[in-house]
């Protein structure tokens, strides 16, 4: 507890606070070089979606400070604007090079890197990604997933899969129970796929977010499936109140 006590502290240096138009203050990344200026296309929404300054822009708004890492901006600014702010502030966490997350993520490594490489999927992706090891072409090839089409937090842009990098080697590090990253994440109010109670469908690298409270997962999904399928949409998102 002492350890992420000071961790917070350090990040009240204002050589890395960026304070945005609403007051809210963001860590400025400080180990990978800047981005260069880009942009690209929200794969919900269509919307345009910039990098500039370390900083990511949705149309126009702020939306959160950049990780330097190009695939990992894209896959937070595809998930749902609430899923979003929560990924972008825990990356930002754990790749600062000025707080102790950083080397506290992973238990055997002091130097790893924390990086997005699935986030929001459509449901013609999640239906790909079903077939595999099941039918068709992809009959022959490892399950990857358990979910079918609207079945999955990913096809709501509420879940991501992450995975940490060790620096020096390039080698993936396995995610443990007993990680900070672990830790960090049901603190900003996320679940772990290695905490699934089935050992054959437990999935380490996947974190997502709960909206709404059920006595199963089946009720769960039929829930979010239902204001997929029947409810107005915002901005291509389904409404959480």
């Amino acid at each position: 507890a002492s350890d992420e006590k000071q961790a917070l502290n350090n990040l009240n240096d204002d050589k890395n606070i960026f304070i945005d138009d609403n007051g809210n203050k963001h860590v400025i990344p400080t180990k990978r070089k800047p981005l260069r200026k880009q942009s690209f296309t929200n794969r919900v929404n269509r919307k345009t979606i910039k990098i500039e300054n370390d900083k990511v822009y949705v149309n126009g708004k702020f939306s959160h400070m950049s990780t330097r890492h190009r695939n990992t901006d894209k896959e937070i600014a595809n998930l749902h604007p609430i899923m979003r702010k929560k990924m972008a502030s825990l990356i930002n966490k754990i790749n600062n090079s000025q707080n102790k997350y950083r080397v506290q993520i992973s238990n055997n490594n002091d130097n790893p890197d924390c990086i997005i490489y699935g986030g929001y999927r459509l449901p013609a992706e999640q239906a790909e990604a079903f077939s595999h090891g099941r039918t068709g072409k992809n009959k022959n090839k490892p399950i990857i997933t358990w979910a079918k089409p609207l079945r999955s937090n990913h096809n709501y842009g509420l879940a991501v899969d992450l995975t940490v990098v060790d620096l020096k080697t390039g080698e993936l590090i396995q995610i443990k129970k007993n990680d900070l990253l672990v830790s960090l994440a049901k603190k900003c109010g996320l679940n772990w796929g290695g905490d699934f109670k089935s050992k054959k469908k437990k999935d380490p690298p996947h974190f997502e977010m709960i909206i709404k409270k059920f006595s199963t997962n089946t009720k769960y999904l039929d829930y979010l499936e239902n204001k997929y399928l029947n409810e107005q949409k915002e901005d291509g998102y389904i409404k959480i109140n």
